[in-house]
């Protein structure tokens, strides 16, 4: 008898776990020549980009968010989100340095070579200047970004020529409202 009840609790555990078909899902799919990232989102599959198989990755930030990232050579990366609530794929950002799930923030390096912060999926956006030399690329002088709370941010970085570690908190708030 006990033998009986092991193997149907087996079973139940086995269909409970790998029966069910995931409702959301992002991955890489690759066909000929072509590679897309792929979204299911509440059941329907949706092509979001064209990538390179070998330099994509992707990963979960929440249940709802996650992000595909592209390299394009080092220390170059391209990084787009992917909101599962609403169904949307965000807006490339190059050179990320560091992401708030939870507030959809992301912290990147813009085309002026600033660090900028913009709230994911919307046009809210600001650029935070740095006493950093001109001679390095801010990515180069952030030692550390961390979001305190949903209005400001702390960023360890290396200033001036001699590049002496500061730190700075900036408000963020803006971007929340």
């Amino acid at each position: 008898m006990k033998k009986y009840l092991a193997l149907f609790v087996a079973l139940l555990l086995q269909f409970n776990c790998f029966g069910k078909e995931k409702k959301n899902y992002l991955e890489i799919e690759c066909k000929k020549d072509e590679c897309f990232a792929v979204a299911k989102f509440n059941g329907k599959k949706k092509k979001l980009v064209e990538v390179i198989e070998y330099k994509t990755s992707t990963d979960w930030l929440t249940n709802n968010l996650a992000v595909i990232r592209v390299s394009c050579g080092s220390p170059c990366s391209t990084s787009m989100f992917v909101d599962f609530e609403k169904n949307v794929l965000s807006d490339g950002y190059s050179d990320v340095i560091a992401i708030d799930p939870k507030n959809k923030i992301v912290a990147y390096v813009n085309e002026d070579v600033k660090l900028e912060l913009a709230k994911i999926f919307t046009d809210k956006k600001k650029v935070i200047l740095l006493d950093s030399s001109k001679d390095f690329s801010v990515a180069n002088v952030i030692d550390k970004i961390k979001f305190i709370d949903s209005n400001s941010i702390k960023i360890d970085y290396q200033a001036g020529e001699e590049r002496t570690m500061k730190s700075a908190i900036v408000s963020i708030k803006e971007l929340n409202t």
